[in-house]
């Protein structure tokens, strides 16, 4: 067995605080997260206790996967102290650290687990330290646990690895022994089907993800959110089947930029603690406001996990997005009926209300009838492997937006070739890749970014494949909102001639700076044949002094006699500060859409959770209720003020985007038009956050009031039965 020398050297960062727990198992334990999922994590903290950094981990865990997280006191107290003698260390872990005498606390705690959170299905649990020993002899045949792991490990003993019998993961920091870390990999390996993954970080110290991290340091703090973020794709695999994960794990995070969970350690513990006090006792208790529904107080019904398409309301859930006391909380049901060989427009009246005055049923709960609405069907899966799409990017943006692809072109054999800076990290990428379903091809480059990006073509071109009837040139925040609807598009085309396909941006003044061509950011399309003519002329062309998409058009003009071809479905969205008014006119279903997450704010990962639910085709659909609230699918719930009448709202878009060089309303009325001012009395509720549970998908939209107060609306949607 190996003890990094580490182990007991470094001295832990800040001091353990006193947190809020429970008694489970009779050992007190930190509690964070959802205590309705059915996922759930048992954190082992390292030799030093409940300092903040491991709660912090514990934390992101939980938002990460949905999941409920718990770290037990196991050491009931008795901490290890940094200034300890070798023999005061000695008898510690001989004693109260003993990893024999602890066992049966773990053991106690999932057993009692399953009976205080009923609707946890499956459950993983992670070490650090000296708990990453605990984490792999609790891994063995038998085990009530589906994946495992272990960080920074302190006790590392290749013979555990050969009687693990679940999937695990080791992240190493540079101070552990690298001999011993390779044998503890090729028994991993050895284990005949058995999913693992180990990997060193070589700029991090032992202890960067626990009570030695310091999240002051720009560098170790990075590397601690790419741990945890590292550690629950992996038990996501497990925890979920790959699809609802992949979906649930991105999307489950609110964004502390808008209110979301997750700023502090002790958040996420407070929150459930409030509401685990009251397991057992005046379940579906509480108080409404008024007649929207809202609840405080009481537990929360765990027949929420079980139909999640139910009326009951989520009590905890106000209490996760940093509302001011009092808001008000509604939650509708909305019913989804596809409707099979139908064309529907992207936006469509739905009689009722949104905000009905709630009833009091037989079960004594406030159940307003579903709200049925239609969408078009599903278009069905399709082959991709004839499109390859290029990137120029970095490996750390890669990483971020692999998530994002793999919602649109995970699992359809679609190809990215992407250009990225010589020595990173090629195979965390391409583990990532794998497991997202997405085929990646990584190529190093140490040309500057815009030089780099032109060659794509050229890249493009000497690595076509027999079956490429497509390429597609995009930036590395291109989103498509699905790969059949991409599909459908470029069918229009004869593939084999010769087509330049693209979009320019919305503004008269950038395209006066900048000039007339397919600009990247919408997807840019070359079919075959053009492919092919550019990749024998591009040494020639490349010889010119433009770069860029405008590179990439002279190229195209200069060389070749095709011209571009607008694609109104390619959307680039020169878009700066606030593109509600674009979101929310509804003008179209996009194929494509740009600058989600720079320019403006609109995650379209979770904006497009909904299609899990109701099809692709239903993202960004609009409805209009007969009380005047339209609701922009996984965008927005907004109501006009009294200075815009319905049917204006419906006829010009509102401008409420921000002037860009020298752009004024006259440079977007070309292609926006008609427009109208920026609305100073429109209501309006922004999805936060979505959860995806089950065979439902929950959004939250919240509306954030100084003088009115917050208000909370939940929308679950569900296939009608």
């Amino acid at each position: 067995m190996s003890t990094s020398t580490a182990c007991c050297q470094r001295t832990p960062i800040g001091a353990s605080e006193p947190v809020p727990v429970h008694k489970i198992a009779g050992l007190d334990t930190y509690v964070a997260g959802n205590i309705s999922s059915k996922n759930g994590v048992i954190v082992v903290y390292d030799i030093f206790g409940f300092y903040p950094q491991t709660l912090k981990g514990a934390d992101r865990l939980a938002e990460q996967l949905n999941a409920v997280a718990l770290v037990p006191d196991y050491l009931e107290g008795v901490y290890a102290d940094h200034s300890w003698t070798p023999p005061d260390r000695a008898a510690f872990f001989v004693n109260n650290a003993a990893p024999p005498k602890v066992i049966p606390k773990v053991q106690a705690t999932i057993a009692e687990a399953k009976t205080k959170f009923p609707s946890v299905e499956k459950w993983a649990i992670l070490g650090l330290c000296w708990g990453g020993k605990l984490a792999a002899l609790v891994s063995t045949e038998g085990t009530d646990f589906v994946a495992s792991g272990q960080v920074h490990p302190g006790l590392l003993d290749p013979n555990d690895a050969k009687s693990i019998t679940i999937p695990h993961i080791v992240l190493a920091s540079k101070d552990e022994d690298a001999a011993v870390m390779a044998e503890y990999k090729t028994a991993l390996e050895g284990r005949a089907g058995l999913d693992s993954y180990v990997d060193t970080y070589s700029n991090m110290h032992h202890g960067w993800m626990g009570a030695r991290a310091n999240l002051e340091d720009a560098e170790n703090k990075k590397e601690f959110e790419r741990g945890y973020k590292e550690i629950g794709d992996f038990f996501a695999k497990y925890l979920y089947n790959q699809r609802a994960q992949l979906i649930s794990s991105i999307t489950s995070h609110a964004d502390s930029t808008t209110g979301g969970t997750g700023n502090t350690a002790n958040k996420g513990g407070n929150i459930a603690a409030d509401i685990i006090a009251n397991l057992g006792a005046n379940k579906g208790g509480g108080h409404t406001d008024g007649n929207t529904g809202a609840k405080s107080g009481g537990a929360a019904d765990s027949s929420v996990a079980d139909a999640p398409y139910s009326c009951h309301d989520d009590p905890g859930i106000v209490r996760n997005y940093n509302l001011k006391f009092g808001a008000k909380y509604t939650r509708r049901s909305i019913q989804v009926r596809p409707i099979h060989g139908a064309s529907m427009p992207a936006s469509n009246p739905v009689d009722g209300n949104l905000f009905e005055s709630t009833t009091t049923g037989a079960s004594g709960s406030n159940c307003p009838p579903p709200i049925t609405v239609q969408v078009p069907a599903s278009l069905p899966s399709v082959d991709a492997s004839h499109i390859d799409f290029a990137i120029s990017t970095t490996m750390e943006r890669l990483l971020d937006s692999m998530d994002a692809f793999s919602v649109w072109a995970g699992n359809t054999n679609a190809r990215f070739l992407v250009y990225i800076e010589p020595g990173a990290n090629k195979r965390q990428a391409q583990r990532k890749a794998q497991y997202l379903g997405l085929n990646v091809m990584l190529f190093e480059s140490d040309v500057d970014y815009e030089n780099r990006y032109s060659l794509l073509v050229k890249l493009l071109a000497e690595n076509a494949r027999s079956q490429t009837t497509w390429a597609c040139i995009m930036d590395d925040d291109t989103f498509y909102l699905s790969m059949p609807r991409l599909v459908n598009m470029l069918s229009k085309y004869d593939e084999k001639m010769p087509h330049y396909i693209g979009s320019v941006t919305e503004s008269d003044a950038q395209l006066s700076m900048f000039g007339i061509f397919a600009y990247g950011g919408a997807g840019m399309f070359f079919s075959r044949p053009l492919l092919d003519e550019l990749g024998k002329v591009w040494d020639e062309c490349d010889a010119g002094t433009d770069h860029g998409d405008g590179k990439i058009a002279h190229c195209v003009y200069q060389f070749t006699r095709t011209k571009l071809e607008i694609a109104e479905e390619l959307h680039q969205l020169d878009l700066m500060g606030d593109a509600s008014g674009w979101f929310e006119a509804a003008r179209v279903i996009p194929v494509s859409l740009h600058h989600w997450k720079s320019w403006f704010q609109a995650d379209m990962v979770k904006i497009s959770a909904v299609g899990e639910v109701c099809g692709a085709e239903c993202v960004l659909r609009q409805w209009k209720f007969a009380d005047g609230w339209i609701l922009t699918n996984g965008y927005s719930v907004i109501h006009h003020g009294a200075s815009v009448s319905d049917e204006e709202g419906a006829f010009a878009m509102e401008r409420t985007w921000d002037d860009l060089n020298g752009s004024t309303d006259e440079s977007y009325i070309r292609v926006l038009g008609p427009l109208r001012p920026k609305e100073t009395d429109k209501v309006s509720f922004r999805m936060e956050d979505v959860i995806v549970e089950g065979g439902s998908v929950r959004q939250i939209y919240i509306r954030r009031d100084e003088k009115d107060g917050d208000h909370l609306l939940e929308l679950v949607w569900h296939l009608a039965s």
